[in-house]
């Protein structure tokens, strides 16, 4: 087996280890939940496994660029009203108690759904990256994924492993400007470090990055739409973490300045890799460029494995609190809390193998 297999299979391994080691730990309480935890619980449920898989392009920036104005207007203009949310366990109960029962039950079943589709595109996501690595066979990957990722759900209930956690601090602390710096690497030895044709060569990126629509008024729509605030199931549940709403504030404006800076990175990647091909890959980087220079291929895939994890985990979770806290009569039967993240699963494998387009969220 190659290195760069032994790794990854290294981490998924001990991630299940882990996640099995902890089942029987206690719920977390809401109040022992820092600042700093819900910074990171906002970013893992924005940035998934799609950052280093899909094509950087501009219709991704301008949602990512969304959620950040979104988090910044939470914090500094929603904070003080969304004290409602804090005595109740999810968004469907909290909107049952204004406007009634029914409305109760159809958030919640819309919240299931929703999140059953964010988990269904990070479980793809995660078997191609096994694909990539093992070269297993489509469906089988998908289960295995699926497996890996439920396994790390219960573990810690909200909270991400600590493994995947430091590996996804990894990923955008070190791998995401590692792989800028490798690229301007490589785009200086091709122009022999020329400042003029250097220049123009991100110019020319710039306009191929923007050139996807012909009216400049898709993009402000694109980006007005995500910038209005979501209190989608797995957000609203680090709303609920919170001690107050001064907590609150504090942390959607810190994960604003973070994503913030992550955005302006991600941005620099995408004009750098916009230089030859539009819409490049990353994945496709990694293996040409990359390999050049260092071998970033490891990281790379743990980076993979650590966001698709987190995002489709919170994802999850956050389907599993309205199956037990909104729908208790539909799902009466259930007598382990196990199955109703056996059920969620089962539902996003379901749209992983028979939605063919991923916009499905």
């Amino acid at each position: 087996m190659h290195f760069n297999s032994l790794i990854f299979l290294l981490f998924l391994v001990v991630n299940v280890l882990l996640g099995i080691r902890s089942i029987r730990r206690p719920r977390t309480q809401h109040t022992q939940s820092t600042t700093a935890n819900i910074i990171g619980a906002i970013l893992a449920i924005t940035y998934g496994g799609e950052v280093l898989c899909n094509p950087l392009n501009i219709d991704d920036l301008l949602r990512l660029a969304g959620h950040t104005v979104s988090y910044f207007i939470i914090g500094n203009l929603l904070a003080n009203r969304l004290h409602l949310f804090l005595s109740n366990g999810s968004v469907a109960e909290t909107m049952g108690k204004l406007y009634g029962h029914l409305i109760r039950k159809i958030v919640a079943i819309c919240g299931i759904l929703h999140s059953a589709g964010v988990a269904a595109i990070q479980f793809k996501l995660l078997s191609i990256a096994i694909c990539w690595v093992f070269s297993i066979q489509a469906n089988y990957s998908l289960i295995i994924a699926a497996l890996l990722i439920t396994f790390s759900v219960r573990s810690n209930n909200i909270q991400s492993l600590t493994l995947v956690r430091i590996v996804r601090c990894i990923t955008f602390g070190i791998l995401l400007p590692m792989m800028a710096w490798t690229v301007w690497k490589y785009m200086i030895s091709q122009y022999h470090g020329n400042q003029m044709h250097l220049a123009l060569a991100i110019k020319r990126s710039w306009n191929r990055l923007i050139d996807l629509h012909p009216d400049p008024l898709d993009y402000i729509a694109c980006f007005t739409v995500f910038a209005i605030p979501s209190f989608y199931p797995a957000q609203v549940e680090r709303i609920v973490l919170s001690k107050n709403a001064t907590q609150i504030k504090c942390s959607f404006n810190g994960a604003g300045f973070f994503s913030l800076s992550i955005n302006l990175l991600l941005l620099w990647v995408a004009l750098l890799i916009q230089k030859d091909t539009c819409n490049l890959m990353l994945s496709t980087i990694s293996f040409t460029t990359f390999a050049t220079y260092m071998p970033l291929k490891p990281l790379f895939m743990l980076g993979i494995a650590a966001l698709t994890i987190s995002t489709a985990g919170a994802n999850l979770h956050a389907a599993t609190g309205l199956m037990a806290n909104d729908l208790p009569n539909l799902f009466k039967w259930v007598k382990q809390p196990v199955l109703y993240e056996a059920i969620v699963g089962v539902m996003a494998i379901l749209l992983s193998l028979y939605t063919k387009d991923q916009v499905i969220w």
